[in-house]
């Protein structure tokens, strides 16, 4: 997870607490990530992630599966309590289950306030992507130019923006099924 500015992020809800406090929380779609989120800064989070990880500050637990006869909902969570934000993601693993049927719950640390919900499909496949490209940043040689990719489903294309951020590519030679 990482910190982004929204200065037009849209309240998902204006509704009046029992408290009467206004309860405001940003929501973003999958075109709102897609807009505020760049691939460069995507790569560069997930980076600091890793490092904050490798140092046992950022958490993440295995996964958690709540099946049910027709499917699976599937639940990861974590965070960074030193840098303030925690969180959690649920998709579906139904018959017929939509890429839009993801979403990340981002809390404040400190407080427990909802800092935010989002779509989780675009936000899922630019952290998978990003990973890719953070591996290329520290595995392959400096002047690598040409990237081989197996397969040419959703996560590819991550892959390939990732790989893009961090190398400047001139040939990109894919191997695909389909």
């Amino acid at each position: 997870m990482f910190s982004v500015q929204i200065p037009q992020a849209r309240p998902a809800s204006d509704k009046v607490h029992e408290e009467g406090l206004l309860a405001v929380v940003n929501f973003l779609t999958n075109h709102d990530v897609n807009r505020l989120v760049s691939m460069r800064e995507a790569v560069d989070a997930v980076e600091h992630a890793l490092a904050r990880k490798g140092e046992g500050a950022f958490i993440t637990p295995p996964r958690h599966y709540f099946a049910t006869t027709k499917g699976v909902l599937a639940f990861t969570h974590g965070g960074d309590a030193e840098e303030g934000v925690v969180g959690f993601r649920v998709y579906s693993m139904f018959a017929g289950s939509r890429d839009g049927d993801q979403l990340v719950v981002v809390y404040d640390a400190a407080t427990g306030e909802l800092r935010g919900i989002l779509q989780g499909e675009r936000i899922g496949a630019m952290r998978t992507g990003a990973l890719g490209g953070v591996a290329i940043r520290h595995a392959a040689r400096e002047d690598a130019r040409t990237l081989a990719m197996i397969g040419s489903g959703r996560q590819a294309r991550t892959q390939l923006e990732a790989a893009a951020v961090v190398r400047e590519l001139s040939d990109v030679r894919v191997y695909s099924r389909s």
